[in-house]
Order: C-alpha cells, then sequence, then structure tokens
C-alpha cells in the first residue's frame, strides 16, 4: 500500500480505504488507485487483515476419511456454502489416522479457523477443547460413536439400519447377513443390527456376522459365508466401502443377484448404478448434511441461533434392483 500510495500521490489511508472497499471515497481517487493496484499487481494479504480484523474468511472441515463416497458428498455441501458466504474451507483428510486427525486440528486452531467441521475418529476431545474454550463455533457430523462435548448433527444410522432390514423382511428374507468394519462406530451396527432383528421376530445368529478388519480379506470370507449349507438368503452391508469386496465375495461363489442371494447397502454410490442389476441402498443426502452444518456455523457467526439446522437427519431405503423375494420357506 506504501508503493500504491507514493505511485498516485494519496495518502496510505485513503490507499486502505480503497483496499477495504470502503465507502466515502471518490469515484476519480478510487480509479486512479484499483489502476495502480493492476499495474503493480497488488493483491490485499489476508493474514495480514486476519490480525488486523481477528477475521480470517475461513472454515476448517476434518474429514475421517475422504475415500468415503458419503463423505465426498458431505464436502460438496460444505464447500457450496462456504463459498456463498464468501469464505474459504481448509479441507483435511485424517485418512482414518487419529494421529493424523489431531496434527489437522491442531493446524486449523492454529491458522485461526473461524468454525469447524469434523467427522470424528476416536475422541479427540483435547484438541476440540480448544476451540470451545476460543468460541469458534464447532460441529460434529455425529454417525455413532462417543459424545465430543460440541453440538451434533446427528445421522440416524440406527433408523437406516432398521429401514433396510424391515424392506429385507418385507421380501420374506429370514436368514440376513450383516458384513461391516471394525472400526468403532461400525460395531455400534451390530448392535442396531441384533436389536432390530429381533424386534422383528427374526432370529438373531451371531455366525452370520461378518467384522472385516482388512478389506483384501473381506471377498474370502464372504464366499465362505454364502456358500454354507445354512447360508443366508440376503447380505447387507453396513458400509459403504465394504460393499464391493462383498459383492466380489457373492461372485466368487458363482451365486447371482439377486436371483440367487439379496444385496442391500448402507449409503448411496454412483458404482452401485453401474451394475448388471442396480443395488438398493439405504441412503443419506450428504450434500443437505454438509450444507446443514455449515450454515450452523454462519449462524452462530452471525449471531442467530443456528439450533434449527441440527436436525437429525434419517436415511431412506433406495429400492433397485438388487433384492428379490426369498424363495426360501
Amino acid at each position: 500500500m506504501i508503493d500504491i500510495a507514493r505511485r498516485t500521490g494519496f495518502s496510505v489511508s485513503t490507499v486502505s480505504r480503497v483496499v477495504n472497499n470502503f465507502p466515502y471515497v471518490k469515484p476519480e481517487t478510487r480509479r486512479i488507485i484499483e489502476e495502480a493496484m493492476r499495474e503493480l499487481a497488488y493483491l490485499p494479504n489476508a493474514s495480514a487483515q486476519g490480525l488486523a480484523t481477528s477475521r480470517t474468511g475461513t472454515i476448517g472441515f476434518v474429514v475421517s476419511n475422504l475415500g468415503n463416497p458419503g463423505l465426498q458428498m458431505v464436502s460438496d455441501g460444505v464447500a457450496g456454502v462456504v463459498q456463498e458466504n464468501g469464505y474459504s474451507l481448509l479441507l483435511c483428510d485424517s485418512q482414518g489416522e487419529e494421529r493424523i486427525q489431531s496434527a489437522s486440528l491442531r493446524r486449523l486452531f492454529e491458522r485461526r479457523v473461524e468454525g469447524l467441521i469434523v467427522s470424528a475418529i476416536g475422541e479427540p476431545r483435547e484438541e476440540l477443547e480448544y476451540f470451545v474454550r476460543a468460541r469458534i463455533p464447532a460441529v460434529e457430523l455425529y454417525f455413532g460413536g462417543p459424545r465430543l462435548g460440541v453440538p451434533r448433527l446427528v445421522v440416524d444410522l440406527s433408523a437406516g439400519m432398521r429401514a433396510g432390514l424391515e424392506y429385507l423382511a418385507s421380501l420374506g428374507h429370514r436368514r440376513i447377513a450383516l458384513v461391516t468394519h471394525v472400526r468403532q462406530h461400525y460395531r455400534e451396527r451390530i448392535d442396531d443390527f441384533r436389536e432390530n432383528m429381533l424386534r422383528l421376530g427374526l432370529a438373531y445368529d451371531p455366525s452370520l456376522v461378518l467384522l472385516i478388519e482388512n478389506l483384501d480379506e473381506c471377498p474370502a470370507r464372504v464366499t465362505g459365508l454364502v456358500t454354507r449349507e445354512d447360508r443366508p438368503t440376503a447380505v447387507f452391508s453396513a458400509v459403504s466401502t465394504v460393499a464391493p469386496y462383498a459383492l466380489a465375495g457373492i461372485h466368487h461363489a458363482r451365486l447371482k443377484v439377486p436371483a440367487d442371494i439379496s444385496f442391500l447397502t448402507m449409503d448411496d454410490s454412483p458404482w452401485l448404478l453401474a451394475l448388471e442389476h442396480p443395488v438398493t441402498a439405504v441412503t443419506t443426502d450428504y450434500r443437505e448434511v454438509g450444507r446443514l452444518a455449515t450454515h450452523y456455523i454462519f449462524a452462530h457467526l452471525t449471531g442467530i441461533d443456528g439450533t434449527a439446522y441440527l436436525e437429525r437427519v434419517t436415511p431412506q431405503v433406495l429400492i433397485r434392483q438388487s433384492c428379490a423375494r426369498c424363495a426360501t420357506p
């Protein structure tokens, strides 16, 4: 700004008013200064402005695993609202590692983001406490697991599990297998599965539950499950990232979906439409989840009560062609 002032003959304070788009600057003065800014390739220093105003124009989003199609859609929703409000998004992918998540949260705090959205792994209470004490609005996208002491936007996966099982039961399926991942909140889906099977009057058989730690082992384990003499008539994948591996196991067993066995998954993904029989999914509008969480942040920043944005989001069954009526009595 000193260089622009020297070039134009105006004071630094006048240049500052033009740079910060203050009113009450004569049009001709503004034109001369803006022309000098273009000639000198001048852009305002956002970091310096942040120091002066205590605002950085950034929102942080820590994602547990950006390889998850649902979280990719959440990110789209977050990014859209952030851009609409003239802010920038700092996106951090924890890649399923608590160590990376902790470092990301600390880094975002150090960069003085004005708001935080987090899809957490484990219990990053210590790092989130930084934001709480600094009165930086934070919201957790809650898919299960422990409570973290910040406002939550709940995606009711328990209701989604119930809806999926009700749909399979309506088709006459009684022996239903569950394939899920070893992580903590995926374990909660086993509890949801057992409780809803019993609620529907169906027998719960623990041997029909596969807890997967390494995705590479999933196809072989599913093949073993669906080739048993007392095999299930339907397979429910509790995690979208497990679904393709489970389907590979069914394919290796030379079984057809849905002629020989029905298949249903939690969470929708574009690849589910590419199969000969598109896969039925318990789907959530994840873009809307991202939008709601981000609207909450901006409501808080403008002094408005944004609690209404933290509504409980309930998944719905999107019926396609991968489930058929059970032929086994």
